[in-house]
């Protein structure tokens, strides 16, 4: 067993408590954190396996708020909390921990949490190896195909399909201030069905200039890392004109997740997913977006 173990709690007794309930166990603790800058720092200098999070830490962030960092390394934690609050519980919900103990706990409890967590977490792994072995088949099928680029995108968008669903897919370079509108898109029509949007038809449907849409889209506010917008926060997000929010606006779209991607040569690049349900992306997308991102800078 062995695995490395961050205890991230602010009461001292429960970590001490919990730390006696791993050793014993045959876990390894690498540390003891009541904060998330001090659980950062230690995450950096020990690399743990899992973390065991509480919500309410000291100081102004909050587990939840680790737990979206966790989420980006990509690993795994259990919340232990006593938080019985429904906002806050939605709002751990939404991070996708492995599993969830409520204080006071058994041993019994952490024990069996945390075996249920390193399975599911293994076989996360395991399926992951095989998504990848798969897509980079595919993605080189593709590639060496005689189709033209947009097709290319296209049937690239088709093979994420099933991971990243999406009803509208956007793909365009950042636009810098000399540099003409270039960006192409794709309505999803029916079941395997695409409609292929380009600048030519973007200014047919809405009935804009070229000159209207290059200005829209130098609005759009740049995206440094991959993330994901419920309806709401997409709201927020769209509130001044700009070519996304005339996208969701004209095809009914309530929910985005934008990729960007570096390029050799420092420009960048971004694949903007769009789903008529207000809900569509979570945290789960964000790992699937890290391992597609080089096959996706080849198709660039």
């Amino acid at each position: 067993m062995n695995k490395k173990i961050l205890i991230v709690e602010d009461e001292f007794i429960i970590a001490d408590v919990l730390a006696g309930i791993l050793k014993t166990a045959g876990y390894e603790v690498c540390g003891i954190a009541d904060s998330v800058k001090e659980a950062l720092e230690l995450i950096d200098a020990f690399d743990p396996e899992f973390v065991l999070l509480d919500i309410y830490l000291k100081g102004k962030l909050t587990g939840i708020d680790l737990a979206h960092r966790l989420t980006e390394k990509n690993i795994p934690f259990i919340y232990i909390s006593a938080n019985s609050n429904q906002k806050v519980l939605e709002a751990a919900k939404v991070t996708n921990p492995y599993g969830f103990v409520i204080k006071p706990f058994r041993e019994k409890d952490v024990l069996i949490a945390l075996d249920i967590a390193v399975y599911r977490h293994g076989n996360n792994l395991e399926n992951g190896l095989r998504q990848n072995a798969l897509l980079q088949k595919k993605a080189a099928e593709i590639l060496t195909s005689g189709a033209a680029w947009e097709q290319k995108i296209l049937q690239i968008g088709k093979v994420l399909q099933p991971y990243i669903p999406f009803e509208f897919l956007s793909v365009g370079l950042k636009q810098e201030r000399d540099e003409s509108f270039y960006e192409v898109s794709f309505s999803r029509i029916g079941f395997d069905e695409y409609q292929v949007i380009g600048g030519p038809e973007l200014m047919m449907i809405t009935n804009l200039k070229l000159q209207e849409l290059e200005k829209l889209k130098a609005n759009d506010v740049p995206v440094l890392m991959a993330t994901w917008y419920e309806e709401a926060e997409l709201n927020t997000l769209l509130q001044q004109p700009s070519l996304k929010k005339l996208i969701t606006d004209t095809y009914g779209l309530r929910s985005h997740l934008s990729l960007p991607l570096q390029l050799p040569g420092g420009k960048m690049c971004y694949f903007n997913f769009y789903s008529r349900r207000p809900d569509a992306y979570q945290a789960d997308h964000l790992v699937l977006c890290n391992r597609f991102l080089q096959l996706l800078i080849s198709f660039m």
